[in-house]
């Protein structure tokens, strides 16, 4: 019996999908970042591109346990990546789902374009993802595709909106700003007395890399959704760059 297979590829996790013809979902797999870019390699790839495709092939491969069937019984699989920008990179993604036969046919596209599949009945329109970084994309009626890829430097996601929030606490305990709750709101989440505890935690040479920022997304638009001035400022500021990224790519 014949069976696709989707992939959602983003910079926090990897979801896989298999579905029947009839578009029954018969089994799901989850797995860590899958951007080529991205990936933490670690110790055991040398890479970010091997650290994602590892991450890529352990959750099509949970997926495929889940619905208990093999790589050979899937006809098509569409792979919607982040990470997935340049010709090398389209190249590269699909040599390596090639070569563990995920798919008779396989169709690798950047995840600005795959949302557009399920939110327009013709595939055409005018994505706008905003996960742990960001990425927007338009397919036309004649069939041309654009994504924002590396163009988009200034709006990009909640990673970008996170640091924004730390910016605006630093400035306001040097006096540069006015107060924010934001301040609070931070030193709690992070359990920790100072501001200069804050930064230190994520500046110092040792540890700075251990922590995740796009964790403080949520406390940045509890504190906006409650009037906090500096909040409101930075998510406003990331929703009008989203919506001009949006209208560029409309235009290409």
């Amino acid at each position: 019996m014949p069976y696709v297979l989707g992939v959602d590829g983003g910079n926090t996790k990897t979801v896989a999908l298999i579905a029947s013809l009839d578009g029954t979902i018969l089994g799901a797999g989850r797995g860590g970042c899958g951007d080529i870019y991205n990936a933490s390699a670690g110790t055991l790839w040398p890479d970010s591109a091997r650290a994602a495709v590892a991450n890529i092939e352990y959750t099509v491969n949970a997926a495929l346990d889940a619905a208990g069937i093999k790589a050979a019984d899937l006809v098509t699989s569409v792979f919607n990546m982040a990470g997935a920008d340049w010709p090398e990179d389209f190249v590269y993604l699909q040599t390596a789902m090639q070569e563990r036969g995920f798919g008779r046919t396989i169709y690798v596209q950047n995840d600005a374009l795959g949302v557009l599949h399920a939110g327009s009945s013709n595939d055409t329109g005018v994505s706008v993802v905003c996960g742990t970084g960001a990425a927007t994309g338009a397919r036309a009626p004649d069939g041309r595709t654009w994504h924002s890829s590396f163009w988009q430097d200034q709006a990009q996601g909640s990673s970008l909106m996170a640091q924004r929030a730390l910016d605006a606490v630093y400035r306001s305990e040097l006096g540069i700003d006015p107060p924010t709750t934001l301040t609070p709101r931070i030193l709690d989440f992070y359990k920790l007395k100072t501001v200069e505890e804050l930064l230190h935690l994520f500046t110092n040479r040792l540890q700075r890399h251990q922590y995740r920022i796009d964790q403080l997304t949520p406390l940045l638009l509890d504190a906006a959704q409650a009037g906090d001035n500096a909040a409101t400022h930075i998510v406003q500021e990331q929703g009008a760059m989203l919506g001009k990224y949006a209208l560029a790519a409309a235009r290409k």
